[in-house]
């Protein structure tokens, strides 16, 4: 799946560590659009972030910057 940033001030987080909000299915690999622990870097507007899901399930993503203000998205991944 492929995240383009059509604004800049914003990233994508599946790490249940940096927002309560974030769910992953059991087993699956945490993923961000930032490296290690920095979970307040942001992204440039045009930039893509892309993450290869391997595990089926429901994943439930944020914006670190923006979670408390609803920018919270869910994706569905089959086998």
């Amino acid at each position: 799946m492929t995240w383009t940033f059509e604004s800049t001030g914003h990233n994508v987080s599946a790490k249940p560590k940096d927002d309560p909000k974030i769910e992953i299915p059991d087993g699956a690999k945490p993923f961000a659009s930032y490296k290690g622990h920095k979970k307040y870097q942001l992204v440039e507007k045009g930039e893509t972030y892309e993450h290869t899901f391997e595990t089926a399930g429901e994943y439930t993503y944020v914006c670190t910057p923006h979670a408390t203000s609803g920018m919270v998205g869910t994706v569905m991944v089959s086998e």
